[in-house]
């Protein structure tokens, strides 16, 4: 309803309007938030993004259990973050860890050991500070000697990560004592 008073035009405000304007609102602000969450931005270079999902791969290392009854086992360590896009969507999931993780050395598959069970993800604004983002320790094992030894030679170690059926692949690549991971086939050495 409006109200004339002199050149001045009001209207007054009744709880319909009132009702009709917040939840023009509230719209505006929801469809801002998927607008920004489509911009996304490129992955630093040891991240991989598969969909609403981030996966940065760090503290990378290589150990040898050399037994004297030649029952030796050879294996690659590294930490996983994994990060659910806060913008992409409230909803919830649970994540199958077997077959998230899988790693090859030239053309030898890796078995992967860890991580096992399920990841419980949430991106809901009440859940998101403390199940947005999981950490998990992930072990491959190398099958023999020769193949670890092709780690320490400059040959990269290919982890394929895949959640919701979306695959990226990261490199583990020793340099001297040092392990670096990247998101760009790094080639092999000669």
């Amino acid at each position: 309803m409006l109200l004339e008073e002199g050149n001045i035009m009001a209207e007054k405000m009744t709880r319909r309007t009132f009702m009709k304007g917040a939840a023009a609102a509230a719209a505006a602000i929801s469809l801002s938030g998927v607008l920004v969450g489509c911009g996304g931005g490129s992955a630093a270079a040891d991240e991989v993004k598969l969909g609403a999902y981030t996966v940065k791969l760090y503290s990378a290392n290589t150990h040898a259990e050399v037994q004297g009854t030649g029952g030796s086992s050879y294996k690659i360590t590294a930490k996983a973050d994994i990060t659910f896009d806060k913008n992409a969507g409230g909803t919830f999931q649970e994540l199958p860890c077997k077959g998230m993780f899988t790693g090859k050395i030239d053309t030898v598959s890796l078995n992967t050991d860890k991580p096992t069970g399920s990841l419980k993800m949430s991106n809901f604004a009440v859940l998101n500070w403390f199940m947005s983002k999981a950490t998990v320790d992930v072990d491959m094992t190398v099958p023999d000697a020769e193949t670890y030894q092709k780690i320490a030679d400059g040959t990269p170690v290919e982890v394929t990560v895949k959640i919701n059926n979306i695959e990226g692949t990261l490199y583990i690549v020793q340099s001297g004592k040092e392990f670096h991971v990247v998101n760009t086939d790094p080639g092999t050495a000669n």
